[in-house]
């Protein structure tokens, strides 16, 4: 069994793939480091990330995908399970022989589970726009998420041009990653350990007891929906709802 392991960025995938290609190669299992912690075993071999080669990866693939194409294959590759690596070397390996024209070929099985895992990726970042719940911190504001996918990279730009005026960070509790902006910058990521978390400012349990109050007075009795409410929030998210925490719905 040839279990391979990278240091989880898209140019790292793209060294990767170099790796498999060059040495004509297909491992058994691909992951991150954080897919490691959570329990796949093995001995692992670490692939370095070469830039040169994620570079001249990419140059390839830019003639072989088109750029939706491209997208596609990164917004695939956030999807972040543990069969999504070697998905991607599969479906790459079917753009190599045959180019664009395999994009459009939605009837071949591994076409198909790409472009279900963009959609996917894509429907839950566009959804957490709207579940964030930020926490005002001394460094500015704090959010925190356990979301399905790797999302954060996707929420940057849409972010950052909502909350352009205020230092803020969004922080992925299942990998560890954070999604950082400061006024007059572009948004980056980083790493931050769960121990890391920063402390909520002394003003802040003030602010959450009056979300919570306003969000009781504008339910309407009689009108609740618990069906709707799952399908727009939902419960897998809740305990990062300020105003739901704790809440346990049947």
């Amino acid at each position: 069994m040839i279990s391979w392991g990278y240091d989880g960025t898209f140019e790292g995938f793209l060294s990767l793939l170099c790796h498999s290609w060059s040495r004509k190669i297909s491992p058994s299992a691909v992951a991150p480091p954080w897919r490691r912690r959570r329990g796949i075993l093995g001995d692992w071999e670490e692939i370095v990330t070469i830039p040169s080669q994620a570079s001249r990866v990419w140059r390839y693939l830019e003639a072989r995908l088109s750029p939706q194409g491209r997208r596609r294959l990164y917004a695939a590759w956030l999807q972040d399970e543990d069969s999504t690596e070697l998905l991607l070397l599969r479906y790459l390996a079917l753009v190599a022989n045959r180019g664009r024209e395999m994009e459009r070929d939605l009837l071949h099985p591994v076409v198909r589970q790409v472009v279900d895992a963009e959609r996917s990726v894509l429907r839950e970042s566009h959804r957490l726009q709207g579940l964030l719940r930020f926490r005002k911190i001394r460094e500015g504001y704090y959010a925190p998420l356990e979301p399905d996918f790797r999302v954060l990279p996707l929420l940057g730009d849409p972010l950052a041009a909502r909350y352009s005026d205020t230092p803020w960070m969004v922080h992925d509790l299942r990998r560890e990653e954070v999604l950082a902006f400061r006024p007059g910058q572009s948004w980056r990521m980083g790493i931050l350990s769960k121990e890391e978390i920063p402390q909520n400012a002394p003003e802040e349990e003030n602010w959450q007891v009056l979300w919570r109050e306003y969000y009781k007075v504008m339910a309407v009795e009689g009108r609740e929906n618990p069906k709707l409410r799952r399908q727009f929030m939902p419960q897998r998210y809740w305990k990062h709802l300020v105003e739901l925490e704790g809440e346990v719905e049947a």
